[in-house]
């Protein structure tokens, strides 16, 4: 049997379907592209967490490395194993041919899962998941993609947006990219901000115990910075932020969290370490790498910095939001989506001097930080809730088994 759960399996039933199952509810098939978990593994996670089980039967297709199955089942939903896709620009021949067989692998398998699951919709997780899913042969049920990027090449985009009866852009920045690359697209691509569940992202330790654990003295304060460590996420601006911090602030401490999940950038990860040595952060520094505990850590946190430019949306954002730690962002994509500057959180220009401003800001006024702060909860459960978007994903699967469109099909 394919599918797995910790409660049994999923029955197949014939592809192309949209019919409801023995228990009237629809099926959907999730595709993910990897099996490691980031930023829009969760935002999935916290979304399927959500979804109206008496209407829906969600089901994935994962690729076995990583935590995510694992996640998944942690959820009750059945799950079975495709292929890895990792899909890269390249020119080099040799590199081409082999992403050209995997996509075909994990193509074939994609198709074999809707047939048995029966599924009445595919949802593919990522634009590499949706060019799979966009060449699946005639039959398959209509494909929801999700694009969680800002960059892409604009022909596969085009490929996904006209084989896909509805797109979903994880923020406004992220559908006028989509419209670039494909100005046809229209109302098929709908915007649904990715949702946090304030009942579930919550620490599971005090924050006394979580300072204690990461070695802060009384009275020290915490900068931290969440994400993967790929450069464009642009943590050498968290560090030249940090030290400029330093120089006002005697008693903080800084933490990165977050690894190089994929082993593609250890000369950036090294450059790292070398330059908060030279900015004399290496005894002020706490390198956390991948944690499980990130709403604990982001809670011992004074300030969350989230330095990146041309942020889709930026997951961690709204985690900090979550349980109340002030942000400071780049004002630009999805974190100006997500903040209210000076209300919620507090947006400042690409420049270390500017972001560091706004830090020292929130670690001297104690009044501000605690409105934020406040504010930035209420926004997460008024407008960034994972209920929220699950409830808009729901009407994107209503409207597409009404009004499928017309498709493009590889043969």
């Amino acid at each position: 049997m394919s599918w797995t759960r910790p409660s049994g399996g999923c029955s197949g039933r014939s592809a192309g379907r949209r019919t409801r199952g023995a228990d009237g509810r629809l099926t959907i098939l999730y595709a993910n592209h990897v099996g490691e978990a980031s930023g829009a593994e969760f935002s999935l996670i916290s979304m399927i967490s959500q979804l109206d089980r008496q209407r829906f039967t969600p089901v994935a297709a994962i690729p076995h490395h990583g935590p995510l199955q694992a996640m998944l089942r942690r959820i009750d939903v059945p799950v079975a194993t495709v292929p890895s896709l990792r899909l890269s620009r390249t020119r080099n021949p040799l590199s081409l041919a082999r992403q050209g067989l995997d996509l075909l692998a994990f193509r074939r398998r994609l198709g074999a899962l809707v047939g048995e699951s029966g599924a009445s919709i595919l949802h593919a997780n990522s634009i590499a998941a949706g060019l799979a899913a966009t060449t699946l042969p005639r039959g398959m049920p209509p494909v929801v993609c999700h694009v969680r990027d800002l960059s892409f090449p604009r022909a596969a985009v085009d490929w996904i947006v006209s084989g896909s009866a509805a797109v979903i852009a994880i923020s406004e920045c992220v559908r006028e990219a989509v419209l670039q690359a494909a100005p046809d697209a229209g109302e098929r691509v709908r915007v649904i901000h990715n949702g946090i569940d304030p009942a579930r992202f919550q620490p599971g330790k005090t924050r006394a115990e979580v300072r204690s654990m990461l070695g802060l003295a009384a009275g020290e304060r915490l900068v931290g910075m969440v994400s993967q460590l790929v450069p464009w996420k642009q943590h050498e601006r968290f560090l030249q932020t940090a030290a400029a911090v330093s120089e006002r602030v005697k008693a903080v401490r800084f933490i990165i969290v977050g690894a190089d999940l994929f082993g593609e950038h250890r000369d950036y990860v090294d450059s790292l370490y070398e330059q908060a040595a030279q900015l004399g952060l290496r005894e002020r520094i706490i390198w956390a790498g991948y944690r499980d505990d990130v709403a604990d850590l982001m809670h011992a946190m004074d300030v969350l910095v989230h330095p990146a430019e041309q942020e889709p949306l930026g997951r961690v954002v709204l985690e900090a939001m979550c349980v109340g730690t002030p942000c400071v962002a780049v004002d630009q994509c999805g974190p100006a989506e997500l903040i209210s500057s000076l209300e919620s959180g507090m947006l400042t220009p690409p420049e270390p001097g500017a972001m560091a401003e706004a830090v020292v800001t929130l670690l001297t006024k104690a009044p501000l930080a605690r409105a934020i702060s406040a504010a930035a909860q209420e926004a997460v459960r008024t407008r960034f809730s994972a209920l929220r978007a699950a409830q808009l994903t729901q009407k994107v699967y209503e409207d597409v088994l009404l009004r499928p469109p017309a498709r493009r099909w590889l043969i």
